[in-house]
């Protein structure tokens, strides 16, 4: 299916989130996440933008949100190899979202490149977020696990 009319379906979803402001920011970063990940980054980042120009309207929203954007962003900087944006994102996405729920591969995935990100960075000062957080431990026994040794 194209990215046109994926974007199109969630533009259709919009009217049934209406009543809930929160899920129609929710759907639009989702809109962001399928541009960026179908190599439309600019239009992705555009629109990351303006989602958090959305989010300033508001006194608190769900974390579900905060952790969203902050993966969304996590793809962004990846892709633009912008690993000190990336890695000043990393723990606040890993402290909203729910990575209980993360598939395996996606944990391992994403500890990989926040290990990378960390070795790649110019500003890297520690890697203390690394070796206190168990979110990492998903390395150990796994061809990556070298990364863990590696910090």
């Amino acid at each position: 299916m194209s990215v046109e009319k994926q974007v199109e379906i969630l533009n259709n979803q919009k009217n049934l989130t209406k009543a809930v402001p929160s899920s129609e920011i929710y759907i639009e970063l989702l809109k962001a996440k399928l541009l960026i990940d179908n190599d439309r980054i600019e239009e992705g980042s555009k629109l990351i933008n303006e989602i958090e120009e959305k989010l300033k309207e508001f006194r608190s929203y769900p974390n579900i949100i905060f952790a969203r954007l902050n993966e969304v962003k996590l793809i962004y900087f990846w892709k633009k190899e912008d690993y000190s944006l990336f890695n000043s994102v990393i723990f606040k996405y890993l402290a909203y979202a729910d990575t209980e729920r993360l598939h395996i591969k996606e944990k391992i995935e994403l500890a990989r490149k926040t290990i990378l990100s960390l070795l790649l960075c110019d500003s890297t000062l520690n890697f203390t977020g690394i070796t206190t957080n168990e979110f990492f431990e998903c390395l150990n026994g796994t061809p990556h696990s070298h990364l863990l040794e590696l910090v």
